[in-house]
């Protein structure tokens, strides 16, 4: 492999995002509508927290949800917020997803989000990965005629 992957040719681009003080249960129903399970809380154009389901759980947990769940996003995000660069390697944000229970890391440059990267992004950058290493190593393993890496190059 020449280089490593990179986050910013796997991450997500085309967000949705949250602001603090739309109503919680609007930002629930917003991830429920679009099959996500967490969102980035922007104010001001900066990462100020992220909205995940296991957020919302607790939301559900204490019986607001019966009531139409009363309170803004501020209230119930998560602050602590771990991100990475665009620059950063996958393999090491496959390392990042095995020490912290997160689905996702927004993605941040020059302190403004600029997309972000799923646990998902990360399976399929490696395995695409894995497998152009593989060609690769087929390529120059003998199993192949010059001819046939050559038309293979094409």
């Amino acid at each position: 492999m020449d280089s490593l992957p990179k986050v910013k040719d796997y991450m997500a681009r085309d967000l949705i995002v949250l602001a603090p003080q739309e109503n919680v249960y609007d930002a629930l129903t917003k991830l429920i509508n679009q099959r996500i399970s967490g969102a980035p809380v922007i104010e001001d154009g900066k990462l100020v927290g992220v909205l995940s389901e296991r957020d919302c759980l607790s939301l559900i947990a204490n019986g607001s949800f019966y009531d139409h769940a009363t309170g803004i996003v501020r209230d119930f995000m998560s602050r602590i917020v771990h991100q990475v660069d665009p620059e950063m390697d996958i393999f090491e944000v496959a390392n990042r997803f095995m020490h912290y229970n997160y689905r996702r890391f927004p993605v941040v440059q020059d302190g403004k989000i600029i997309g972000q990267i799923s646990r998902g992004d990360v399976i399929r950058a490696i395995s695409k990965e894995s497998l152009k290493l593989k060609t690769e190593k087929q390529h120059d393993s003998g199993y192949l005629s010059e001819e046939m890496k050559g038309a293979l190059k094409d």
